[in-house]
């Protein structure tokens, strides 16, 4: 079931993008398209350009946040793994376009070629440039350059911009698109879809999009540089399911202006929301210099990672480090749930399983909830032949995991060689967050 809920996102991503590539197929005979080396290398790179604009388009929808996303994906860090794979793929597919036209124009001279890369006097093709050269840049910094935060968040917003600008490109450059009737109607509802998706976003999303006022109540220190923050709704209380998370900005001058990812620790059943975070950052480390009172602006909940979305009630939860928050919500809900529950906590040293006792106390009164610790440094990694070799055969469990991205790349790739199928195997990826 799980695998189907996530095909069918990218299932619709690539019939989109080959739509108008259909549509070219048939304007004009191939016979004529490839006659010569300028026709091939020409509708090579008008190739390139038709699914790379659809794209492009799509890849803003994707980063819009907006709830049905997670019904086609199967949870909002999977619609984020989308976004980052569909923007790279954008950016090949746009950088092979002017390449092939430029290739195309060496039946006249080299000389050619290399203008045709230059600004000239075509408006149009300057457009597409200047389009290319932004996106270029924007994809680069987020793929290769580690940018704090906020400057990273500031730069993506110019990816309207140079969709903008690559939109008055496609519609109005001499090709298939502008001879066109059916390309051309298509691409302006494409264009109007990923420029809708951006300005719902970027530019009123703070008028148009739910968000939930909280105050803070409490701030606790807790060992290994955590901080648990308790807050209160300033109205009616936000519904959730445990394992959700939530986006945070709290309005305070000593912390920056961010929105940021956190797992909800607190059950539903509370009307005060709880946040565990781990100091692992400008941010993050300023929030234990927050003060009571101060608000915060939530946006959420998203994400399917909940025992409570799956029927099978036979479960294994495998938590690494601060990846525990996501399982506290779910352990403090189990005392009126008939599920079997074996969870895995794996740190490096048992001063660094903060909520240990905590969760050692629910599965006292719980006999169908069994906690196993791993301290790495006096007992190694965890792997999933320990877990098998705990529980027994792992064919008719579910298997969440949160941690380190190193640690569940590692223990998916494991338990799949044991014979575990994708669909049984669920994560939370918050550094694509």
């Amino acid at each position: 079931m799980k695998m189907k809920v996530i095909s069918k996102g990218y299932l619709i991503i690539v019939i989109l993008a080959l739509l108008p590539v259909a549509r070219w197929l048939v304007i004009i005979p191939l016979k004529y398209r490839f006659s010569n080396f300028y026709n091939s290398a020409t509708s090579i790179g008008q190739l390139m350009s038709l699914p790379g604009m659809v794209l492009f388009s799509l890849n803003l929808i994707l980063g819009s946040r907006w709830k049905f996303l997670e019904d086609l994906f199967g949870g909002m860090n999977r619609v984020y793994i989308a976004h980052h794979l569909i923007g790279g793929l954008t950016l090949i597919l746009l950088i092979f376009h002017p390449l092939f036209l430029g290739l195309s124009f060496l039946t006249v001279s080299l000389n050619r070629a290399a203008l045709f890369f230059l600004p000239g006097e075509n408006w149009a093709i300057n457009l597409g440039i200047g389009a290319l050269l932004l996106l270029m840049a924007l994809l680069i910094l987020t793929f290769y350059v580690e940018l704090p935060y906020e400057i990273w968040r500031f730069t993506h917003k110019f990816l309207g911009i140079a969709f903008f600008l690559g939109s008055l490109h496609a519609l109005f450059i001499e090709s298939d698109i502008s001879r066109d009737t059916i390309l051309r109607n298509y691409f302006m509802v494409i264009i109007a879809a990923g420029t809708g998706a951006y300005v719902f976003r970027s530019l009123l999303g703070k008028f148009f999009i739910p968000r939930h006022r909280y105050l803070l109540k409490k701030i606790n220190p807790l060992p290994g540089q955590i901080t648990e923050l308790e807050m209160e709704p300033v109205k009616e209380s936000m519904s959730y399911l445990p394992g959700q998370f939530i986006f945070v900005n709290f309005i305070s001058a000593k912390v920056k202006n961010e929105k940021h990812p956190f797992s909800i620790t607190s059950p539903p059943s509370e009307r005060e929301l709880k946040l565990t975070v781990k100091s692992l950052g400008d941010f993050t480390g300023n929030l234990k210099l927050l003060d009571t009172g101060d608000a915060a602006e939530i946006e959420g909940p998203y994400g399917r990672f909940s025992y409570l979305n799956f029927t099978n009630r036979n479960q294994i939860w495998v938590a690494g480090g601060i990846g525990i928050t996501p399982f506290l919500s779910m352990a403090r809900t189990l005392y009126r749930l008939d599920f079997s529950i074996c969870l895995f906590y794996s740190a490096a040293e048992q001063s660094e399983a903060v909520f240990l006792e905590e969760l050692l106390g629910i599965a006292a009164q719980n006999p169908n909830f069994v906690v196993y610790t791993i301290f790495t440094k006096t007992q190694g990694r965890l792997s999933a032949e320990i877990i098998q070799a705990t529980v027994g055969d792992l064919a008719n469990f579910e298997i969440f995991i949160c941690g380190p991205p190193p640690m569940m790349i590692s223990l998916k790739r494991q338990l799949k060689r044991l014979g575990v199928s994708k669909d049984r195997i669920h994560s939370e990826e918050f550094q694509l967050l």
